[in-house]
């Protein structure tokens, strides 16, 4: 019994820290304020299209293919959850 609740402790403290990264990340990705939180799975999409984009503008940029300019630093923040609920990169 007390290796059970021993393992019951050790989960309960595992999602907890998991769920408290979940929230750290939700605060650091730009997303269309809901009022209800986002899913993890549209966590995790909204970072991935995210970093994609980032990736995206910086690739373009070492390349030479656009100068820095605010409209493309701007891209970032374009991040948007559709009205179908898919997570895309709005251009």
């Amino acid at each position: 019994l007390t290796k059970k609740l021993e393992s019951n402790e050790r989960e309960r403290q595992r999602m907890h820290k998991l769920n408290n990264a979940f929230q750290a990340l939700r605060e650091v990705i730009p997303h269309v304020r809901a009022e209800n939180k986002l899913s993890k799975i549209e966590t995790l999409t909204l970072a991935k299209n995210y970093i994609k984009s980032l990736t995206s503008i910086i690739l373009n940029m070492s390349n030479g293919h656009f100068p820095l300019q605010p409209k493309h630093l701007q891209l970032a923040n374009t991040v948007i959850l559709s009205p179908s609920g898919m997570l895309h990169v709005s251009t």
